[in-house]
């Protein structure tokens, strides 16, 4: 797995605490850790074009989307589980999903 862990310890922690409250085996997997470290790359890519100046919160507000769609197919939409992936409480999660006019299936 590469991925430098700019957080260090604490970002690992984190994401081992993660992947134990997701998963109910014995053993932890790369599999198992949150999407943002399976699916690690030195750059980072967006669909957000950044050669269009547009107000921030437009911009943050187009990521955070991103982030969620995924972690929700990444937990067969289970709240509960995508907030814990994102580490967010789940009433922030319900919240944004319909401010961002998120379809849930």
């Amino acid at each position: 797995m590469e991925y430098s862990w700019p957080g260090n310890v604490r970002e690992l922690e984190h994401a081992i605490e993660s992947a134990v409250s997701l998963y109910d085996g014995d053993l932890i997997r790369e599999e198992h850790l949150p999407f943002q470290f399976k699916n690690y790359h030195p750059t980072y890519s967006s669909s957000l074009d950044t050669s269009v100046i547009q107000p921030l919160n437009v911009a943050v507000d187009k990521v955070e989307r991103e982030i969620i769609i995924s972690a929700l197919e990444q937990t067969d939409y289970n709240i509960a589980k995508a907030a814990k992936l994102i580490n967010v409480p789940r009433q922030t999660l319900q919240y944004k999903i319909k401010k961002l006019d998120i379809p849930f299936h």
